[in-house]
Formats: C-alpha cells, sequence, structure tokens
C-alpha cells in the first residue's frame, strides 16, 4: 500500500523559503547517488515496514531469506536454497518446511547472521510487546527452531502454501536485540545494522537517510559507494529538483509531471507495471454500505476508464485492475463490473432510497452521504476522488473527501484513518505480494475477526472455505480454480472495488547503468549489478 494538486505559485514560495533545496543545477557527485521519496521514514527498522519502505530500506540495508526475479520467481540470498516439494525443502505433507543458510552471511558490524537470527525475527514479528506490520503468514507456524547454525526448521499447523513466499522479510540481529522486550523504542530503529548491500551512515528525520557501501556484505560488492534517499513529499517540488538535477532520480513521480521531465537528456523515465492497484474500500461497520445494494450502485456508478483515465492520462490499465490482485491465479473470462448509471439508480431506487430535493438519496431519516478518505500530496488521486464524488453527486449520493498525508494516512494507531476504520469510503493503492492469496485483504478467522487489513470490516462465509482449500495444495491449477470463485465472489459481495492496475513510473539519470525496476522487488532489487557512467 502506498502513495492533490499544488499551484506554480506554492512551487515558487516552497524553493523562496527553503534557500538550498534547489542549486544552481549542480550535479550530485559521481560516486554518489541521490534519489527522491515522496514519503517521509517513521522508522528505519523493517520489523515496522511495508510496502515502498521495505522496498527501499529493506532491500538497500538489510538482507531476506530469498529475492524475486522480475517474473516472480523465489531465488536464494540468504537462505541457500528455495525450499520446494521437488528438493525436499518442504515436506510430502506440506507441513514442515526446512531452510538451509549460506555459512558467509554476515551483519554490517561483522558478526555472523545465523538460523537464530531467523528465529528471533519471527519471534519478534510476533511478539506482542511489538507493534509489527507483517505478520501474515507467522499464525500458521505450531513451532520454529534452529537445530544448527545454519538451518532453521518450521512445523506449520496446516498445509499452507504461500507460506515461504509470506514468511520472507528482511532479516534483523538477534545479538543486538533479543535483550529488550519491546522493540519499539530502541536506538536500533533510528540507526539499524543489517547485512544488505549497504548499511545506514545517518538519517536526519524528514529530510534524508544516507547509505554507505557495506564491506560485510556476503554477495557481489555494490559499485556506487553512497545511496541517499531525500524526502521530498511534494510530487511538484520532486520535479522541479530533477530538471535543476539537485536530485539524480525518484523512486517514483505522478505520471502527470512526465511531460515536464521527458526533454531532459540527462533523465531517462522508466513506466513499469507492478502488483500495484487502485481500490475502494467499503467500511461495512456502516449498515447503510453494509447493504450490498449501495455497494453495488456505488461500483455501477463508476465510468473507471474516464475516471483513471482524466487522473492519470490513460497511464493505469483498467481493463483488468483483479490481474494485480490475483497474480498467476488470475482469470481473465471474469470482467470487472460495467459503468451503468441508469441500473445504479434503478438499485437505490428498488432498496428505498428516494432522491430528496437537495439531490441526496434517504430512507427514512438516513441519508446517503458518505466521507470519502484518500491520501493528499498526489495530484492523481485527488482528481480519482473528486470524479468520485461527482459520480456519486450523479447517483444521488453524498460524498465530502478527506486527505491525510502519506504517514498519516498510514499511521498504525486507532487515531490512524486505515487501521481506526476511521473512514466510509476509502481511495488508495495498495501493492500485493506475489503470491495470489487475497485472503490478507478481505479474509477472516475462524472466529469471524477480519484479518488485519481486512478494513472493510466484512467477512463472507461462502468464500473462507474456498481460502482455505487453496492455500492446502501446492498444486496450482486447483488454485487457480479456487481464486476463480473468489474472483467473481468479489465481484458479488463487493467488500472492496478494484479499479485499476497501476504503473509506476520512476526516474533514474542516464549516466546510472543497470537500472531495472522489477514489478516484485522495486527499484533496488539489483542495486549491486548498477554502476555510473560519465
Amino acid at each position: 500500500m502506498t502513495r492533490g494538486c499544488r499551484k506554480g505559485l506554492v512551487i515558487l514560495v516552497v524553493a523562496a523559503l527553503l534557500p538550498g533545496l534547489v542549486g544552481p543545477g549542480a550535479l550530485a557527485k559521481s560516486d554518489e547517488l541521490v534519489f527522491g521519496v515522496t514519503y517521509e521514514y517513521t522508522t528505519l527498522n523493517p520489523l515496522y515496514m511495508s510496502g515502498a519502505d521495505r522496498l527501499s530500506i529493506g532491500a538497500l540495508a538489510f538482507s531476506n531469506l530469498f529475492g524475486a526475479t522480475p517474473e516472480g520467481e523465489l531465488t536464494p540470498r540468504v537462505a541457500a536454497v528455495v525450499p520446494t516439494q521437488q528438493n525436499g525443502g518442504i515436506s510430502k505433507d506440506g507441513l514442515t518446511i526446512t531452510y538451509h543458510l549460506r555459512h558467509n552471511v554476515k551483519w554490517s558490524d561483522g558478526a555472523p547472521l545465523t538460523s537464530r537470527d531467523v528465529v528471533f525475527t519471527h519471534e519478534a514479528d510476533v511478539s506482542p510487546n511489538n507493534k509489527s506490520i507483517e505478520t501474515y503468514g507467522d499464525k500458521e507456524i505450531a513451532t520454529i527452531s534452529a537445530p544448527d547454525r545454519y538451518t532453521v526448521v518450521v512445523h506449520l499447523k496446516r498445509r499452507f502454501s504461500p507460506f515461504v513466499e509470506y514468511f520472507d522479510r528482511p532479516l534483523i540481529p538477534a545479538h543486538l536485540l533479543d535483550k529488550f522486550e519491546s522493540l519499539d523504542k530502541v536506538d536500533y530503529n533510528s540507526m539499524p545494522v543489517g547485512s544488505g548491500p549497504y548499511r545506514v551512515e545517518s538519517w536526519a528525520r524528514g529530510d534524508r537517510v544516507v547509505l554507505v557501501r557495506n564491506d560485510n556484505y556476503w554477495g557481489p560488492k555494490p559499485r556506487i559507494p553512497k545511496i541517499t534517499l531525500r524526502t521530498i513529499p511534494d510530487n511538484n517540488t520532486l520535479a522541479l529538483l530533477l530538471r535543476g538535477h539537485d536530485i539524480d532520480g525518484a523512486i517514483t513521480i505522478d505520471e502527470s509531471r512526465a511531460a515536464s521531465l521527458q526533454g531532459d537528456p540527462t533523465l531517462r523515465l522508466v513506466k513499469y507495471y507492478i502488483a500495484y492497484f487502485g481500490l475502494l474500500i467499503f467500511n461495512a461497520s456502516d449498515p447503510r454500505i453494509g447493504d450490498v445494494r449501495v455497494r453495488r450502485a456505488i461500483a455501477l456508478a463508476l465510468d473507471r476508464t474516464s475516471i483513471i483515465g482524466k487522473a492519470t492520462n490513460h497511464f493505469d490499465d483498467t481493463s483488468h485492475p483483479a490481474k494485480a490482485l490475483f497474480g498467476w491465479a488470475w482469470d481473465p473470462s471474469i470482467k470487472p463490473l460495467p459503468y451503468n448509471l441508469a441500473a445504479a439508480r434503478k438499485l437505490l431506487d428498488a432498496a428505498g432510497w428516494k432522491l430528496a430535493s437537495d439531490g441526496i438519496r434517504t430512507n427514512g431519516s438516513q441519508r446517503l452521504e458518505f466521507t470519502l478518505v484518500t491520501q493528499a500530496g498526489h495530484p492523481f488521486m485527488t482528481t480519482e476522488a473528486t470524479e468520485i464524488v461527482q459520480a456519486a453527486k450523479d447517483l444521488g449520493i453524498g460524498l465530502e473527501i478527506k486527505a491525510y498525508v502519506d504517514q498519516q494516512f498510514f499511521s498504525l494507531t486507532a487515531d490512524g484513518p486505515i487501521w481506526g476504520g476511521k473512514f466510509d469510503i476509502l481511495l488508495t493503492r495498495f501493492v500485493g505480494s506475489g503470491d495470489p492469496d487475497p485472503d490478507w485483504l478481505i479474509g477472516c478467522d475462524a472466529a469471524g475477526k477480519p484479518n488485519p487489513y481486512n478494513f472493510s470490516h466484512m467477512c463472507i462465509p461462502e468464500i473462507r472455505p474456498v481460502l482455505q482449500d487453496a492455500v492446502s495444495t501446492f498444486d496450482r491449477e486447483l488454485r487457480k480454480h479456487d481464486y476463480r470463485i473468489v474472483q467473481r465472489a468479489l465481484n458479488e459481495w463487493l467488500p472492496i472495488l478494484l479499479l485499476s492496475q497501476s504503473a509506476v513510473l520512476s526516474v533514474a539519470p542516464k549516466r546510472l547503468h543497470g537500472y531495472a525496476p522489477s514489478p516484485y522487488g522495486g527499484s533496488f532489487w539489483n542495486v549491486t549489478d548498477w554502476s555510473l557512467g560519465p
């Protein structure tokens, strides 16, 4: 999950108030890269990161058990081999998974990375004392052990085919952290020790993270000595700094800024599709939204092709938004709901929602008025929200936009709009995984409690056994069959409405060779292959 429009006057004011922000076109040093990022880091401990944070700091300063090719196939990293049933790493009954680690991996402080660190990372992730984010999959573990320094054995409670994918995460060091009862506020979170190709040299909160080459890195040593990540929340300012050559590149930039950069002979714009999708999330805690007829009417009233096309200049794809969520299990024969305003109006009429004199539909004392929460600072999302408000108005539904900057939007507290459930309808972008299991987004546990990322707070009883069946087998064809059922159920129940498959626009200097962002690994997945030319 990642990611508003300001006039040119604001850019000039920002530049004037921050002398030195925009320099006289001086390029970065030849041995250093400076990338702009639109998000502000709140921690450098990957235990508390997700999405874009993990794809930047996680890839640069830390190591995972596995990497992934641009096609999504897992490749060994800290683990010497990817466990499968074919190589014996996964038992025949699917309940035991054995990891064999490389013997030459070290932390940036020189200490060896061993099986103890893998077990500790898991234990820290699931500890109730830590407010960690990514724990999906860990609940499937019955026991985990380290029989020797380079072997980890996991016994599962049930067959869970996505486990190897979900258990993979940036590792953190036990020799520095296992003495703490909680990791929420330790100094490590601002100056971490990792095992990636780079190490954190400094962090100026709200400004930049400076990373330098890790001489203890176990793999090929990076050829670029230093990479700096500068926080520049506003896309207009980001484009201004790129044109002035005050930064070398941008991990992502709003596609509306592309035209202003295309004429620069020193920059290269890279567009690529990732498992990144636009969606509306309906908070079914509100009984009005809990009525599927209201959700379906809203879905039918949205001309997604027009709305997304206008917002992204046809940059994102609306023909098959479910592909980003379901990946290799996506069924192209299951089409998204078509735009049909007349059908949407009839549906609400039949549900008892009648147009009042002010244009808002009412049913007794109830009115169809909701808050549409989205992210500030992203012009395309501002346009999407504005267009959705107009489409809802044409249907007789009033929407009020409430936008939060990314740091507030993704706040992991009860006061945050997402985690606190403080929205009626949510407009955002989510990042999927390499596995098509959508249980994290739409599923509930056996007790009927929604999964952590099921922000619709809706449980669909008919799909729970299907989701369980899909993860109980390693047979892809059987899993595809199950996920076709789930894909159809999403169209019927609409806990979420998938809007688009998003592309990412990244900017890099032409002098940077080897830069090839990956749909599954982001910008830095192959950073050790990079080199700088003249």
